[in-house]
């Protein structure tokens, strides 16, 4: 399965790169940007990682506001 296969990578990259990732920003959060290829025997390969994708910026309000959700609301609801 291709979503399986693009999972794999990032999980590689995230682990073989956590030394480094997790002494920025303790209590942050960083958005990356993966860019695959798909070849015809629907084998996936990594092209690069961004440390700031394009699609950030459009895609920021949405992002925050799951932030919010997933780290704050889901330990401190929000009153009625």
């Amino acid at each position: 399965d291709i979503l399986d296969q693009m999972r794999e990578q990032v999980k590689k990259t995230v682990q073989a790169a956590w030394p480094d990732l997790r002494h920025n920003q303790p209590g942050g959060f960083q958005l990356y940007g993966y860019d695959f290829m798909v070849d015809t025997d629907f084998r996936t390969w990594l092209l690069e990682v961004n440390g700031a994708p394009a699609a950030a910026d459009k895609l920021r309000e949405r992002i925050a506001k799951s932030i919010v959700e997933l780290s704050i609301d889901s330990r401190f609801p929000p009153p009625p």
